[in-house]
């Protein structure tokens, strides 16, 4: 599967999703990234730790910038910390941070 998506496109939701691997309980979630990982490493790709295209950073990595910033009024909602810390709208995926 993750040699059909390619470098681009093999992120790991693409992949649970035309496997369906960890998508039940997740359990097994930390092995597909893992293997995700070596496959795009041995195809010269890398695997991005971004919590998704508004954000360069983890999740973890976000959190640990707004917990930190100096102003906390300046982190204080959603569109102040995208526009500090990411680009664009928003998703699904970061709306919740």
């Amino acid at each position: 599967a993750i040699v059909n998506l390619g470098i681009d496109k093999a992120t790991l939701p693409a992949v649970k999703k035309c496997t369906e691997a960890g998508t039940g309980c997740g359990g097994c979630e930390p092995l597909v990234k893992s293997i995700l990982k070596q496959q795009l490493e041995s195809l010269g790709g890398s695997l991005s730790n971004s919590m998704c295209e508004h954000f360069s950073m983890s999740r973890p990595e976000l959190m640990a910038l707004v917990r930190t910033d100096a102003d906390p009024s300046s982190v204080d909602s959603f569109e102040k910390i995208l526009a500090k810390h990411g680009h664009g709208d928003g998703c699904e995926i970061c709306k919740p941070a």
